[in-house]
């Protein structure tokens, strides 16, 4: 066979092999000479979109601190608190944190303004980006819109997460006019229309003056809408600069890794601020919900849901709901007489605790007996808070509460039933409202 020039209309027969080496599907045809190595990838884009505007014409993006030392003094987790402290002053998240798009599960705080904070971070970047409103996007996690400080956000991130800064808000940093030494870097895709592979690099502060009139026109939660959208997440999988991106199981979706060209590249519909303000109404509606959420976990609540199954989980925590009734109540040693009798040991350690008729066990022996239903259901969600701690009955007399009657009894538990609905409906509203986001998004980008 005779090795022969291809011409450039030529295209690739492409296969992908599923499972096992004999099970093949045709990938559509393309140009060797216009994809390159993409002929080779699973996810290749090949649509083009009318009117659009780069993300990296609209923001300045970027990878985050790299929070070590260069001479190994201290690491990332010497640096993080779980609680704010003089020192520890700044929201910190991980990656991991971003749980879905336009929600977080925990926020830390970040050691900053100390004799090796930032100035010995190996890569510090631009600290005051931190403080200022931008896209959060993890390499494997979802996007997110930051307010910024002034409206409570403000998040320090590590390397792991990128950020979108809009030009004209990193124009505001005026410091910058007088470091040349802060480079942005264009994308592979903009270098190559510049004429030079080896890349072209540029003051950051003169390219925020020249894009930050561009950047005016579009607001970031507009673009956040767009990157945290089904066609965000597809666009970005099949653009993806991840060489090793495969199918993974049938039935799920790849995985790759996000880098700052797929960012930088990817195209948004340059649309008016006045037809950008449903999508920012949409994102100002899931981020205040997220946090509400967030903050119900943060008394104790267990939630879990994500945009795309019927799967909720919703676990009320019984001693939040109790503090928040505060009925009157006894003490065990006043009870005993009213409420229930105990027949059991004192003495036997709180374990697994169960109902059976009239009675209440730890494990399979019985502890109690009452005629009361309602004070057997009280005490079997009461007592597990004790389980495995080394508490015994005798240890809770004095330190164990009960409400003293039965309305007291019925009105906790109405409570808890009354937030697992309240959660559970604002679950089925924040859902909604990304569905309705996904929908305009997608309607944007239909040809």
């Amino acid at each position: 066979m005779e090795n022969t020039e291809l011409g450039d209309d030529h295209k690739t027969k492409r296969l992908l092999h599923i499972d096992s080496f004999e099970k093949l599907e045709n990938l559509e045809k393309l140009n060797q000479k216009d994809n390159k190595s993409k002929v080779f990838k699973q996810f290749t884009v090949t649509k083009s979109f009318e009117n659009v505007i780069y993300i990296e014409d609209i923001c300045y993006c970027t990878k985050a601190m790299a929070m070590h030392s260069e001479n190994g003094e201290f690491k990332k987790e010497n640096l993080i608190s779980e609680i704010p402290s003089t020192t520890h002053i700044k929201k910190y998240i991980d990656g991991e944190n971003l749980i879905r798009e336009f929600a977080v599960d925990k926020v830390r705080y970040l050691e900053w303004n100390t004799n090796r904070v930032p100035e010995k971070l190996s890569r510090k970047t631009i600290p005051e980006l931190y403080d200022l409103p931008k896209i959060i996007f993890g390499m494997t996690s979802f996007p997110t819109y930051d307010r910024g400080f002034i409206n409570g956000d403000g998040f320090y991130v590590p390397h792991s997460i990128y950020l979108a800064v809009k030009w004209s808000d990193v124009y505001t940093i005026k410091r910058l006019e007088k470091e040349p030494r802060q480079m942005y870097e264009f994308s592979k895709k903009y270098q190559r229309t510049l004429g030079d592979e080896t890349g072209k690099k540029i003051q950051v502060f003169d390219r925020a003056k020249q894009q930050a009139s561009l950047s005016k026109k579009f607001d970031l939660r507009y673009v956040a809408a767009i990157l945290a959208s089904s066609f965000g997440k597809r666009f970005l999988l099949e653009n993806n600069r991840d060489e090793n991106i495969m199918t993974t199981t049938v039935g799920k979706p790849a995985k790759s890794r996000i880098y700052p060209d797929d960012l930088k590249e990817f195209p948004i519909k340059n649309i008016s601020l006045k037809k950008q303000q449903p999508f920012i109404e949409a994102v100002d509606n899931l981020i205040t919900w997220n946090w509400e959420i967030h903050e119900l976990v943060n008394m104790g609540h267990k939630i879990q849901f994500n945009y795309r199954n019927d799967s909720i989980k919703i676990e009320v925590n019984f001693f939040t709901v109790l503090e928040s009734v505060n009925p009157p109540s006894w003490d065990f040693v006043s009870a005993e007489s009213v409420n229930f009798e105990v027949i059991g040991d004192y003495n036997q350690l709180i374990s697994k605790v169960k109902v059976s008729d009239n009675k209440l066990l730890l494990g399979r022996t019985e502890l109690l007996q009452s005629d009361s239903p309602l004070v057997l259901e009280y005490l079997k969600n009461y007592l597990p808070k004790f389980a495995d701690c080394g508490f015994t009955w005798q240890s809770l007399l004095d330190e164990g509460k009960i409400p003293k009657t039965d309305d007291d009894i019925a009105r906790v538990f109405a409570e808890r039933d009354r937030l697992t609905a309240e959660i559970k409906q604002k679950i089925e509203d924040i859902r909604e409202a990304y569905e309705e986001l996904d929908e305009m998004v997608n309607k944007l980008y239909v040809v």
